[in-house]
């Protein structure tokens, strides 16, 4: 869906094959009215906003008041967590949480925090897994047995940072959501780039 993108800079957690690492160090301060006018600006017919990082959920304050200005211009406001911090008190938006496996680096306590994962499951809120491969689904369906996440909200997407990774990885991908009753999220934007 055509969406306006904002991207936080800023993240809780250092994992190892971290697609945005410019959000980690990067970024430049901007005033909650300046940002607000300049989605508002970036709109267009765009219906969707999308709240990406980095975690977005560190700059949970001045989020809210972002959205406070901006959330009724648009249908969808989606913000994309790793879900170790508690959601925003704001009603209506959707989460895109994205819990961290041990093929992030990260150790367990760092990157799952099994309250908050919770607090999303009463949120309109998917759960999304990044994964090699059967070598990562053990994990996956432990936590979603632990947390209680139910089979149709969760999806598996392929660890993959090029074309060529996703084509190697997607089928075997594919084929594991259906075998466990998932959903399959595809890398889109690597498959545009293709000559």
């Amino acid at each position: 869906m055509p969406s306006v993108f904002l991207r936080l800079a800023g993240c809780n957690l250092r994992c190892s094959f971290c697609d945005t690492e410019e959000a980690l160090q990067g970024g430049s301060r901007i005033s909650v009215l300046e940002l607000g006018r300049r989605i508002l600006e970036a709109q267009g017919r765009r219906r969707n906003l999308v709240i990406t990082g980095g975690e977005p959920l560190l700059q949970a304050q001045g989020l809210e008041l972002l959205l406070s200005e901006v959330i009724h211009r648009f249908l969808w406001v989606e913000v994309e967590t790793n879900g170790t911090l508690p959601p925003l008190g704001i009603p209506g938006l959707r989460y895109n949480v994205s819990p961290k496996l041990s093929n992030s680096g990260e150790t367990y306590s760092k990157r799952i925090r099994e309250e908050n994962l919770r607090r999303f499951l009463g949120l309109s809120s998917i759960f999304k897994f990044v994964i090699r491969g059967r070598e990562d689904v053990e994990e996956v369906l432990s936590l979603v047995e632990k947390v209680g996440i139910p089979g149709e909200r969760v999806y598996l997407m392929p660890m993959a940072a090029s074309l060529e990774d996703l084509k190697t990885r997607a089928p075997e991908v594919a084929l594991l959501a259906v075998e466990h009753g998932f959903r399959y999220s595809d890398r889109f934007h690597l498959r545009l780039s293709m000559p």
